[in-house]
């Protein structure tokens, strides 16, 4: 999917955008566009390296087919959870 020209699902910013993957290729996740949204630099780095929770926005309506999707490669819904909003201790 072509997320660059899409804004960052997180904060709105309309820079150029990463598709950042919902569900780790390196757990099974997929380059379907269904496995990715749109996050600019800083927060597809905060999010792979455990310092951003992106539940929240996985459950607007706008991405439900992403979440879905997530939920998919996890099994459940309670494991695709914990992944989607593994963070480090002391952040949000």
């Amino acid at each position: 999917v072509a997320v660059a020209a899409w804004p960052c699902a997180y904060c709105g910013i309309e820079a150029k955008c990463d598709p950042a993957h919902v569900w780790p290729r390196g757990m099974g996740g997929c380059d379907e566009p269904e496995g990715v949204i749109p996050l600019c630099r800083k927060h597809h780095t905060e999010f792979d390296t455990g310092r951003l929770n992106l539940l929240s926005v996985l459950r607007l309506p706008m991405w439900s087919r992403q979440y879905e999707h997530a939920i998919a490669h996890a099994g459940t819904q309670d494991r695709a959870d914990w992944k989607i909003s593994n963070t480090r201790p002391g952040v949000e």
